[in-house]
């Protein structure tokens, strides 16, 4: 009688793969960085615990990311009486974090295609924004989204637990970036239009759980807020947010400027991409050769950024021919999933 193995040959390559990650970021951890913004992160939950309340005392629209970041800081200060070595500790816990992330999103995925969860999986812990190992609005939303995507792809038994984490997925992702919000209404508008049978993605018993997560999270949020403040006061500082000149508000539409914006050779890709997402569509013979030139393409473009170090167009733009090279594969995937 063969005994049953362990650990499959993904498994196998998947710690190993996550094992080199770990301690490439282990190598990198104690080093300083050019970025101020480390202190940033740590500074606006440390306020919280000091007494202050968010939207009132601190008017940076950016600040309710600290929300999140606040009880494990708590949690911190249980322990250790003082601030000495804190930015190291939650360097380590964005560590533990990145992992655990990697490891649950690698146990949802290797049902579907466990060599493809395997790479996806060590991807994602590879992740940290302009080098800064830290818990902060950027690696947090990034964690959140992966997950979020992972579950809604994933088939449970207990869809309903599914779809309720999915919503406290959605609230964390909200919290990092307010605008994230205009996702839920259009993800509202669909399940209303669509009504699809109880476990699909778009339907209404999903959507009802989706918001039963999100209001679970902002239930506490606000019970945080007016313990610490009067709704009268808190409506009257609102405005401070909203038009702080300090720290100016963007608009839907600002985010387009980067691109409208963008040097010649970006608008030389985009030309490019067009023409070539064209023969992917539309070109039986061409498909092929048009996914190659796509992903060549987009890799020309991702070393000039790394090369260029994008300046003049922002550094989150390193991320968009990945972005492209994403939806290439999936308008040349057959079998296409739309959720």
């Amino acid at each position: 009688m063969e005994k049953k193995k362990i650990f499959s040959k993904s498994d196998v390559l998947f710690m190993l793969a996550l094992a080199g990650v770990i301690l490439v970021h282990l190598s990198r951890i104690r080093m300083g960085m050019v970025e101020p913004d480390e202190s940033f992160y740590l500074a606006i939950p440390f306020r919280y615990i000091q007494g202050d309340v968010p939207l009132i005392d601190e008017w940076n629209m950016g600040q309710m990311f600290g929300i999140l970041i606040y009880p494990i800081l708590k949690i911190y200060f249980w322990f250790v009486k003082d601030t000495e070595g804190i930015y190291l500790a939650f360097r380590y816990i964005w560590l533990v974090s990145s992992t655990t992330t990697a490891i649950i999103s690698y146990f949802l995925l290797r049902r579907k295609n466990q060599y493809i969860g395997a790479a996806a999986s060590v991807m994602i812990s590879l992740f940290t924004y302009a080098c800064i190992r830290a818990l902060s609005y950027n690696t947090m939303i990034t964690m959140a989204v992966w997950l979020f995507v992972v579950l809604s792809v994933t088939e449970i038994r207990h869809y309903k637990i599914k779809f309720f984490l999915m919503g406290l997925l959605m609230a964390a992702v909200i919290l990092c970036n307010p605008f994230m919000f205009l996702y839920y209404i259009a993800y509202a508008i669909v399940c209303l239009i669509r009504r699809e049978k109880r476990q699909g993605y778009y339907g209404l018993e999903s959507l009802g759980y989706v918001t039963l997560g999100g209001a679970v999270v902002a239930i506490l949020l606000l019970w945080f807020i007016f313990s610490r403040t009067t709704i009268f006061e808190f409506f009257q500082n609102l405005s401070g947010v909203l038009y702080n000149p300090s720290h100016k508000m963007k608009t839907v539409t600002s985010f387009f400027e980067p691109i409208i914006n963008f040097v010649d050779w970006f608008k030389l890709y985009f030309g490019c991409y067009a023409v070539g997402t064209g023969f992917l569509i539309f070109g039986k013979k061409w498909k092929k050769v048009a996914f190659v030139s796509l992903l060549m393409l987009s890799s020309l473009l991702w070393i000039l950024l790394i090369v260029f170090k994008t300046e003049g167009v922002g550094r989150f733009a390193i991320y968009l021919p990945m972005t492209m090279l994403g939806l290439s594969v999936f308008l040349a995937t057959k079998k296409k999933n739309w959720v």
